[in-house]
């Protein structure tokens, strides 16, 4: 039902008569991600949490989603997977390709195996 406001000709209909739903809170978003209420989300960490759970997710393409959540700003260490901020990450040009590393321990440890 629409109230009139104090201005003419202006009507104000509710949130829900506007289709605007509220917003749901992520341990809301999860719980009906579990019950199976909504399909789970890669993209999201809550629907990488419940992937990761029933182990539907492998540790790559979680490390890549959050990745892309983050706006392409983090990295997954090459050599022991650890998901890095690119910005205080180690970069190295191997064999013309670029790496990442989370510390220069990690770097030294990968140069020696390859």
């Amino acid at each position: 039902m629409a109230k009139k406001s104090g201005r003419k000709n202006v009507r104000m209909y509710p949130a829900e008569e506007q289709g605007i739903e509220k917003e749901e809170t992520r341990e809301e978003v999860e719980q009906d991600m579990q019950e199976g209420e909504k399909e789970a989300d890669v993209y999201s960490s809550a629907g990488r949490k419940v992937l990761r759970d029933d182990d539907e997710v492998d540790d790559w393409e979680e490390g890549f989603m959050d990745g892309a959540e983050a706006g392409g700003g983090k990295a997954k260490c090459m050599k022991c997977g650890t998901i890095i901020e690119m910005s205080s990450c180690v970069e190295q040009d191997i064999d013309g390709e670029l790496k990442w590393f989370c510390s220069d321990k990690c770097l030294k440890k990968y140069e020696k195996e390859h």
